[in-house]
């Protein structure tokens, strides 16, 4: 079992379930826009949880569970995406000038 596969799964499932808030921070909003983007986000999580958290899956996908270290990652990644996303809009509109 690697403790690296599975944080670095751990982060790339919690950046694209910050990315899916990213554009839009209200949930309400999110929802009556997309309403399956709310759902997305409560499956992607319980998979996340079910591929890392149940011993004999993440025996057979070779991850386990991620360590402090690999949390502080996936904090980092939706603290930052947001931010980059943020950049990203304001490169484009100040473009579009």
């Amino acid at each position: 079992m690697s403790v690296a596969s599975g944080s670095a799964f751990a982060v790339i499932a919690v950046a694209q379930i910050a990315n899916a808030f990213a554009p839009q921070r209200d949930a309400a909003r999110l929802a009556r826009r997309n309403p399956f983007v709310l759902g997305a986000v409560a499956v992607e999580a319980l998979l996340l949880l079910g591929f890392l958290g149940i011993p004999w899956v993440s025996d057979l996908l070779g991850g386990s569970w991620p360590s402090l270290t690999g949390w502080l990652f996936c904090l980092l990644a939706v603290i930052v995406l947001p931010v980059v996303h943020a950049v990203h809009e304001a490169l484009l509109r100040s473009r579009r000038r």
